[in-house]
């Protein structure tokens, strides 16, 4: 619409009209430059801009990363396992076995003489140590 009819059938002055037009410019030039932003925006987010980057650093972080880090936690705990299985054999085979006494599974002659009741400390000591046959 030009100026002129703008100023016939809306009956206003010239600089009404003017300013009008202006403003009906200025709007359509900032809701096209919206427009085209808003297009910009949609190219940017659309599913092909962001699967190569999305694909590149899953690939990246699960396939590669991530492999390799199991590989190391498996084999560390493989070698804290076979050390710590050697640490508990030699410290088990540093100490003699002590076995408890039981009544029951000495024979006779381990048994302490009662007769006399001359039973020591050191007998009872002696019958803590030996083994069970």
């Amino acid at each position: 619409m030009n100026l002129q009819d703008l100023e016939t059938q809306c009956m206003l002055s010239s600089t009404l009209a003017t300013s009008i037009h202006e403003g009906a410019k200025l709007l359509h030039a900032a809701s096209y430059s919206l427009n085209s932003a808003w297009i910009g925006v949609q190219d940017i987010i659309q599913c092909k801009t962001f699967n190569p980057i999305y694909s590149t650093f899953v690939h990246s972080a699960l396939c590669l990363d991530g492999v390799g880090g199991l590989t190391w936690l498996f084999s560390t705990s493989i070698f804290l396992v076979v050390f710590a299985m050697i640490m508990i054999m030699f410290r088990a085979a540093l100490y003699p076995v002590k076995r408890p006494a039981s009544l029951g599974m000495l024979s006779s002659e381990d048994l302490p003489d009662t007769d006399n009741g001359a039973t020591t400390e050191t007998e009872n000591a002696s019958l803590m140590n030996k083994p069970v046959v």
